[in-house]
């Protein structure tokens, strides 16, 4: 936060009028749905856009390099139309800069980064009295959260106190415990809210070298073993992205084999199928 005020600061330092900002929208892989960060930033540069308080300079899609070069292109082009939407600005408006680049755009391969190549690039002149405001509001923010940190204290959460307790445990050389990543019905995709234990997860793995992780995808209602391994699948190409040696890992999808809660009689126990466990496994 307080990076980000020295860096507001300076902008109404350096103009008089206004200021380029430019803002990174995330994806998820192989995925043109705009995340709801994502969709919450672009809604209120829709709104500065409304007010004639910004004007747009250019808009860039990009993918990574996972699929065909005709599917990553295809791919950036709908992240870029669904951002035109998101933003209420016309396909046919020549007032700005537009880039479809997909994988082909040119980067030095030692700073490629997989995750942050899924994402449109927003640059955008702000006007001052705009940027004043936003000043202030970081401030606020900025008071109210230092005030918060003295009152309270940060406990652990209830998958780092299993892990802790395992980690610790001589006798245990395995257990099996339930993540609450969950997903999007029929999808692989992960619901608001699962980043944390991801980071979790990822943080207790890399703090425990001798601990190896085997992961369960899961899925509710009808057999569908493609996607339960899907989601698996998820989970360990996230570990993999984030420095987890993939000799470490493994995954397997177990269709609606072993549900979490049976029988499935409400949309929040099926919602609790779509899941993701893990057995993990100490090798000293």
């Amino acid at each position: 936060m307080k990076t980000a005020l020295f860096l507001l600061l300076t902008l109404c330092v350096t103009t008089s009028y206004s200021q380029l900002q430019t803002v990174n929208i995330y994806f998820d892989k192989l995925s043109s749905v705009i995340r709801p960060e994502g969709k919450k930033i672009l809604e209120e540069i829709a709104v500065l856009i409304k007010s004639d308080s910004t004007k747009i300079q250019s808009i860039s899609a990009y993918s990574d390099t996972l699929g065909t070069v005709e599917l990553n292109a295809r791919l950036a082009k709908e992240r870029y139309n669904n951002t035109l939407k998101v933003l209420g600005v016309l396909s046919t408006d020549n007032s700005f800069e537009s880039n479809i680049y997909g994988e082909e755009f040119p980067f030095v391969a030692s700073e490629y980064e997989i995750e942050k190549f899924r994402r449109v690039t927003i640059t955008h002149f702000i006007k001052e009295e705009v940027i004043e405001e936003i000043i202030e509001e970081v401030i606020v923010e900025e008071i109210i959260e230092e005030v918060v940190e003295e009152v309270v204290e940060e406990t652990p959460s209830k998958l780092l106190t299993q892990l802790d307790e395992f980690a610790l445990d001589p006798n245990k050389k395995e257990v099996l415990l339930q993540l609450s990543i969950l997903f999007v019905g029929d999808k692989d995709i992960f619901l608001k809210g699962s980043t944390p234990e991801l980071e979790e997860l990822r943080d207790f793995l890399k703090n425990n070298p001798t601990i190896n992780a085997h992961i369960r995808g899961h899925v509710c209602c009808i057999p569908n073993s493609k996607l339960s391994k899907e989601r698996a699948a998820r989970v360990y190409d996230y570990l993999i992205q984030n420095s987890i040696d993939e000799d470490r890992l493994s995954y397997k999808g177990y269709s609606n084999k072993e549900p979490f809660i049976s029988p499935e009689l409400s949309d929040a126990d099926r919602q609790s199928n779509r899941r993701v466990d893990v057995i993990f496994t100490k090798t000293k």
